[in-house]
């Protein structure tokens, strides 16, 4: 084992908590990382490979803390499902699970090597061969997490700072993502091996159709299959290496559904404590109208008579049937003359003239109204929709309400799950490739 390779048991936050890992100060290269509800500092090379054990405990104040559990986890029972039939489908949720998970992407495939290989990245805007060190960054329960498998996603942004950056900005940069996405990956790959341990081959065939047929529908989207790999290869994917990353995103997210969406339970008083909450920000839209506008600058005109005849001529004429729309798009000096006068939905007392403002706002929907003089602009205007102000029951909003707190309910229990994860694994760091 070379120098600097520091073994802990991290009791971390999973992403989206605070803590991320930022220099201590209080030592080279010491690297502090959330272990409970305190920050410690986590040894550094001060006793290079000496692991972390009851004794480096002491000298970090945890005297109490407990040894490193070098016995992988108890492999769970399969998950069961219907003979001949698909997989059991666990309740599904979403919220949040990119945040807890995913939040430093997709891993790659991981290098088997302890110490640096080299890695070339290329950059797909003009081809220039943008080389890193790729270094083994982290182990855990023996699975090696590499720098390249952190900074895969960021190849495209990567090529772009060796041209806008200097070297010393560049180390920086590479240096802050790596820190800051592995925590996520270390929970990825904590969840991903729990998973892998209840998967079976029905499970296995279930995901792949069901990869199949996105990867069908990505190909019709991108043209056809030539152009959907240039896509992938604009981000650093392969074909293959996209399909790895959708079996483990999809193995994560239906066992963690699987073992957490069954112990998910709501109250009625939870739904109504949840809808009073947002009810003023979601549950009480403002009264709302949509309308046609034609605005002629008094300024154009020799006189006000003048922009005002022209103007009832249009009312008329607009009011016979002729097309608002071409009237708007002949006369009207209004921004959105050329789409036919046509403006998007307003809320009452947000268009600048207040007496347009209160005829959107009163009278009836496809009428047709003005001249309405203003000081220096004359309009004609058509009432196309209008939605008025209202709260919206409880009753209506049910359903919706419902899994809003489900959703919250189950990220907060991802993170217990994580969390739990973390206490019972092995977890080896290697700092000085940071």
């Amino acid at each position: 084992m070379p120098a600097g390779v520091l073994c802990v048991v991290l009791v971390l936050a999973v992403a989206g908590c605070t803590g991320d890992p930022v220099a201590s100060g209080e030592a080279d290269g010491a690297i502090r990382l959330p272990l409970g509800d305190a920050e410690r500092p986590v040894l550094s090379d001060t006793r290079p490979g000496t692991p972390y054990t009851a004794e480096t405990a002491q000298e970090m104040g945890m005297a109490d803390a407990p040894g490193i559990p070098l016995a992988r986890p108890a492999t769970g029972t399969a998950s069961t499902a219907a003979p001949g039939g698909e997989p059991p489908q666990p309740p599904q949720y979403q919220a949040d699970f990119n945040r807890i998970l995913s939040e430093g992407g997709a891993a790659g495939p991981a290098s088997p090597a302890d110490g640096e290989t080299a890695s070339a990245m290329a950059a797909p805007e003009d081809g220039q061969l943008l080389r890193i060190v790729n270094l083994v960054v982290a182990e855990v329960n023996g699975e090696v997490i590499t720098r390249e498998d952190l900074l895969r996603p960021l190849r495209p942004q990567m090529a772009h700072w060796t041209r806008t950056m200097t070297e010393k900005e560049f180390e920086a940069r590479v240096r802050t993502e790596v820190m800051t996405r592995l925590k996520a990956e270390i929970s990825r790959r904590l969840a991903l091996q729990e998973a892998r341990k209840q998967s079976t081959e029905r499970h296995t065939e279930h995901f792949d159709r069901e990869i199949e047929k996105e990867r069908k529908r990505q190909i019709a989207m991108a043209g056809d299959q030539l152009r959907w790999q240039k896509q992938l290869a604009s981000v650093g994917l392969t074909e293959e290496q996209w399909k790895k990353d959708e079996q483990e995103r999809m193995l994560v997210q239906y066992f963690l559904n699987e073992a957490i969406g069954p112990k998910i339970s709501v109250t009625r008083q939870e739904l109504l404590d949840q809808y009073e909450r947002v009810r003023k920000e979601r549950y009480e839209p403002k009264a709302q109208a949509r309308m046609q506008l034609i605005r002629l600058r008094r300024a154009d005109f020799p006189s006000e008579a003048a922009a005002t005849a022209l103007a009832e001529s249009l009312a008329r004429r607009a009011r016979a049937g002729e097309d608002f729309a071409a009237l708007a798009r002949e006369h009207s000096t209004d921004a959105r003359a050329q789409e036919g006068g046509a403006w998007p939905p307003l809320q009452k007392g947000s268009y600048r003239e207040d007496a347009v403002d209160r005829a959107l706002f009163s009278e009836p929907v496809g009428s047709v109204c003005g001249p309405i003089v203003g000081p220096r602009d004359i309009y004609v205007l058509k009432i196309l929709e209008r939605t008025e102000a209202r709260v919206i029951p409880f009753t209506e909003v049910q359903d919706e309400v419902d899994r809003a707190v489900r959703d919250e309910k189950f990220a907060r229990m991802v993170e217990e799950y994580i969390r739990g994860l973390y206490e019972k694994s092995y977890v080896r760091i290697h700092e000085a490739n940071l």
